[in-house]
């Protein structure tokens, strides 16, 4: 996909230097270190959200998969009898 789409933003100097320095640690441009960074974490903002849309391949798969009885794990069950630190 074509990037065509251009976001400008201010910065103060402390800010620029940190970007730069980290986009160069991890050899990107400042651009695609922006991109990556600010994508990663929008996303994991969105994870969040309560409301999601799936197209009906994805819904049916999701009901599917929430009306599979749930499947005995030993180690899961173990683990949750055994007392935690708050007891």
């Amino acid at each position: 996909m074509a990037k065509v789409e251009r976001l400008d933003v201010r910065l103060t100097p402390e800010d620029d230097e940190v970007i730069r320095r980290a986009a160069s640690a991890e050899g990107l441009s400042v651009s695609a270190f922006v991109v990556t960074h600010s994508r990663a974490a929008a996303e994991e903002v969105l994870a969040d959200r309560v409301n999601f849309f799936l197209d009906a391949e994805a819904w049916d798969e999701l009901q599917h998969r929430l009306s599979e009885a749930p499947r005995h794990k030993p180690g899961l069950a173990k683990l949750l009898g055994e007392p935690d630190i708050f007891d």
